[in-house]
């Protein structure tokens, strides 16, 4: 059997490949006791005067916040306490990860990821692990509707839809013969034809577009 005392009062293991991880800095004697099926004992200790203090990650992403397609920059802002980095962990919430010092990523999915990284330094010491919250919002699908015709004089209702994001904002240009133009589905009273462009923005200020055309129909 194996018995480990780390230098601390409580702090033992039986495993006989233990790991521990010392709260502070300082100098600590480890004690091996091993004992035989036969009840024989032998013992080692070992000074361990390098305990290093865990390495504070950090990192500052721009934007935090974007539309589907767009980039993330992700750059290493850590403090290694003295101590030389030598190899980042990224992982980006999505299964995909990266080790370079600073990185930049495209997701190709909407949705709201955690970003986490740690390091390792060049005395073997592991990072604490930083995470951050990014948000990718997706463009709204945005149809105008069908073409429309209108007998002269007359109105009608545009049929427009708006899918896929939320926080809708809607703006038709132009403006010209629409009882609203703020609202999805206005209605026109054109005097001559006439094409409107629809612009919806969603959340994240992400924007899709359409057109649809407005003939109008004269009395014989």
């Amino acid at each position: 059997s194996y018995t480990w005392q780390f230098g601390i009062p409580g702090a033992s293991s039986t495993l006989r490949n233990p790991s521990f991880n010392y709260p502070t800095v300082g100098v600590y004697d480890v004690l091996l006791i091993v004992t035989s099926k036969d009840g024989c004992k032998d013992s080692i200790s070992q000074q361990l005067s390098d305990v290093n203090p865990q390495p504070l990650a950090n990192f500052n992403v721009s934007p935090t916040t974007v539309c589907l397609g767009a980039p993330f920059t992700f750059s290493d802002a850590s403090n290694p306490l003295g101590q030389n980095i030598t190899s980042w962990q990224w992982n980006f919430g999505n299964g995909a990860t990266a080790n370079s010092q600073n990185s930049t990523f495209t997701y190709s999915n909407a949705g709201t990821y955690n970003v986490a990284m740690f390091y390792t330094t060049a005395k073997g010491c592991l990072s604490d692990t930083v995470i951050k919250q990014v948000v990718v919002n997706p463009f709204p699908i945005v149809n105008a509707g069908p073409d429309l015709v209108v007998l002269a004089g007359g109105q009608v209702a545009i049929g427009a839809k708006a899918t896929g994001s939320s926080n809708y904002q809607y703006n038709w240009q132009p403006a010209t013969y629409l009882n609203n133009a703020s609202v999805l589905q206005p209605i026109s009273s054109p005097t001559n034809d006439i094409s409107y462009t629809l612009t919806v923005t969603g959340a994240g200020g992400c924007t899709g577009k359409d057109d649809v055309f407005i003939k109008i129909l004269l009395a014989p």
